[in-house]
């Protein structure tokens, strides 16, 4: 009897250590992770470079106004061409009507607006 209770009291103590052990590596798992995220989050949060790009700085102080170019960069700047205007907007191709084209006639090529002057082209063109 008295060995029965020495068998229970040992097996009572490997299960606590064992939990024990359980609980500790669940711990270092955690903070293991915690470490990981904070790192990504370190990174994320540092400015990372930007290469090789020239870059122009400009300062305004009270006194003066201060413009630095990169080595390499002439001054004055060349004049670049400014961007073609965009085209104007398409009209309707069905006589009498002034919207603006929302669609493309598939038989016939034509600019339509609306589905009433779809059924028109397709009428003046002998397609209905």
């Amino acid at each position: 009897m008295i060995q029965k209770r020495r068998q229970r009291a040992q097996k009572r103590r490997m299960q606590a250590a064992k939990k024990n052990e359980e609980s500790k590596k669940k711990t270092v798992e955690r903070l293991l992770k915690r470490e990981a995220t904070k790192q990504k989050q370190q990174k994320a949060k540092t400015p990372r470079s930007k290469g090789q790009i020239p870059t122009v700085t400009y300062i305004s102080s009270h006194d003066k106004v201060t413009l630095s170019f990169p080595p390499g960069v002439s001054y004055p700047l060349t004049p670049q061409v400014a961007p073609l205007p965009p085209k104007p907007k398409q009209k309707c191709g069905v006589p009498g009507c002034s919207q603006l084209k929302r669609y493309s006639c598939s038989k016939t090529g034509v600019p339509l607006c609306s589905l009433a002057c779809y059924r028109k082209n397709r009428k003046s063109h002998g397609l209905a």
